[in-house]
């Protein structure tokens, strides 16, 4: 038999967002197979762009579970809900899905009435953490049957958020002369760089470098709670150049730069030395990805599981037999045929792990010895470093052959701003 309160959530919908791109459905449901103590219904959550509908998600969602069913302030909480769903749809992303909208652990705090679940629901950074928590319960129960209790913990901090960088490349009728944009923004890959007037521009080998690309941070909306959501500064230009010849020994094939102050900073042409022309422009914007785990190549996992055996045993490989299907539908997705630009994260693969190649550059240019290839200690120097920014090649931007620039940091420098430190890996096909 329906739920004594069906008849009101019936009488909340549908609920849009201020632009009308979203909407939020219920489908009436003849049967309650899901028990009589739970409140429930196939709620359609329907994605517009204008009048085009973009995508649909439908879901049996428990709005209440059994143990609130008999709630005093049930009605409160529900009419509270509904009325903040705007807010949330407008402020989500594509992949939140409608039991996402529903807070029922709000009904275990003690004297809330309408209002006070309002004012809780309309606080959108507490949403965000609570969805968190939920989330890594339901992850660590997960990942505690594959790995054990021991590790899950650890395995679920391995999960890194990233920001997508989509890129637009600036069409001929909006550049001047130069090839320039008219408006180039101040994240962009190739065009002139914003630069202090005193900098010197970089040399490797007495010749200067070629500018790749800067990323504006302050146009970066902030990463959602956790570990990493201060990782970067929330202001500031990050200038990237790229060496086209033999790579720095200190730095690898670029050199990345951290200017504080955008203020200051002016739009500066490359010297007349440079003899590799200008990267087109392609304008960059950066959007925050759910948390994802690291890819098979590199050492995580196998430091997880201490799977480290002898020389001529590949750790990586044993590791995997345990986590396949968790790295694999748990790890960072891209869509088909975009150009893999990415701030923080894991590195994509190309020809081997950007992070274990940085660590072997350094020795090679501090003149310290490789430990054994397959053993706890590569991994554990591999380990030290993260992504901080990835350029892919694009259409009329080729690094190489298809290849793609990867400047890793170590995590403690990159908390205390030591961008100087950083090191940029070079691969290609």
């Amino acid at each position: 038999m329906p739920h004594p309160l069906a008849g009101l959530v019936d009488s909340l919908l549908p609920v849009r967002d201020a632009a009308g791109r979203e909407i939020l459905l219920a489908v009436p449901d003849p049967d309650n197979d899901l028990g009589d103590n739970l409140l429930f219904a196939t709620l359609r959550m329907v994605c517009r762009d204008g009048d085009i509908i973009r995508d649909v998600k439908e879901q049996v969602t428990v709005i209440v579970p059994s143990d609130h069913a008999n709630h005093p302030r049930l009605a409160d909480w529900l009419r509270a809900s509904f009325a903040a769903i705007p807010a949330m749809l407008a402020d989500c992303d594509d992949s939140r899905m409608p039991v996402d909208l529903f807070f029922p652990e709000l009904l275990a705090l003690p004297d809330l009435d309408e209002q006070g679940f309002a004012e809780i629901l309309g606080d959108l950074a507490r949403l965000a953490a609570m969805t968190c928590e939920r989330d890594n319960r339901e992850r660590r129960e997960a990942y505690e049957a594959v790995v054990g209790r021991a590790h899950a913990d650890a395995l679920l901090a391995l999960r890194r958020p990233r920001y997508i960088l989509r890129s637009d490349q600036v069409d001929e009728a909006d550049a001047d002369d130069e090839g320039e944009p008219d408006d180039p923004g101040t994240s962009h890959l190739g065009g002139s760089p914003l630069l202090p007037p005193d900098f010197a521009w970089p040399r490797v080998h007495d010749e200067p470098l070629a500018f790749l690309g800067q990323l504006d941070l302050g146009q970066l909306r902030p990463l959602p709670p956790g570990p990493d959501a201060d990782l970067l500064p929330r202001t500031g230009i990050l200038s990237l150049f790229f060496v086209t010849g033999d790579p720095d020994p200190a730095h690898g094939h670029g050199m990345l730069f951290c200017f504080p102050d955008p203020a200051v900073l002016v739009r500066t042409a490359k010297p007349q030395a440079v003899r590799d022309p200008p990267f087109p422009v392609y304008i960059l914007k950066g959007k925050a990805d759910e948390p994802a785990l690291p890819g098979w190549e590199q050492p995580f996992y196998a430091l997880l599981l201490d799977t480290f055996e002898g020389p001529d045993e590949c750790p990586y490989s044993k590791a995997i037999e345990v986590v396949r299907n968790l790295a694999t539908y748990g790890g960072q997705w891209w869509d088909e045929g975009v150009p893999r630009h990415q701030l923080l994260g894991y590195p994509h693969i190309l020809q081997s792990d950007a992070l274990a190649a940085a660590a072997y550059d350094e020795r090679e240019h501090l003149g310290v010895a490789h430990p054994p290839w397959n053993s706890r200690e590569t991994a554990e120097q591999a380990a030290q470093w993260r992504l901080l920014w990835q350029v892919d090649s694009e259409d009329d931007l080729m690094l190489g052959d298809v290849g793609m620039v990867h400047v890793v940091i170590r995590e403690e420098d990159l908390r205390a701003r030591r961008f100087e430190r950083a090191r940029v890996v070079f691969q290609c096909h």
